[in-house]
């Protein structure tokens, strides 16, 4: 799932502002799905999820509706804006094999890199990168490690994966 602020505008001003996002996903994303990565830039949000079996996608979208709805309202008032903060509707990509789930997660941990906001995508603060090697996370990890092997594999794939990005100007 991804989107980007209206108008490409920022939707992340502050540290606190990520901060708050990730809160109202977990408070409104976790009990309607699995959370297996994510990245937050200033403009836009990438996060990778599996919805509950016996979730329908009307329930799901209206969940994630209240979350950005939330949001907005919480970013609406403490910046005296007014109006969406996103552009439209968010927009969704099935992973339909194993190969476009590790893409997918190599994509969005390597977002960082890919808009020039860090050259290292392992101490970017708003990935879910560094998730993976913490204990208490809501992140569904372990069975991303296993699509990859192990933790070490894990690593290893997202080191090339940056080093290409990095040596091809930035272009995944």
């Amino acid at each position: 799932i991804y989107n980007r602020g209206n108008n490409h505008r920022k939707t992340f001003h502050q540290d606190i502002d990520y901060q708050i996002f990730l809160a109202l996903v977990d408070k409104y994303l976790l009990p309607v799905c699995e959370i297996y990565a994510y990245c937050l830039l200033s403009n836009h949000y990438h996060i990778l999820i599996r919805t509950n079996d016996t979730l329908n996608s009307y329930e799901f979208s209206k969940a994630f509706a209240n979350m950005l709805t939330a949001y907005t309202l919480k970013m609406n008032i403490k910046y005296g804006m007014r109006g969406t903060m996103f552009q439209g509707r968010f927009r969704r990509v099935e992973i339909k094999s194993e190969e476009q789930l590790k893409r997918t997660i190599l994509y969005i941990h390597m977002n960082p890199i890919k808009h020039s906001y860090s050259d290292n995508y392992k101490t970017y603060k708003y990935s879910s990168f560094r998730q993976y090697y913490i204990k208490n996370t809501s992140l569904e990890i372990q069975p991303i490690v296993e699509v990859f092997h192990d933790i070490s594999n894990f690593e290893f794939i997202h080191d090339v994966a940056a080093a290409q990005l990095l040596n091809q100007g930035r272009n995944l």
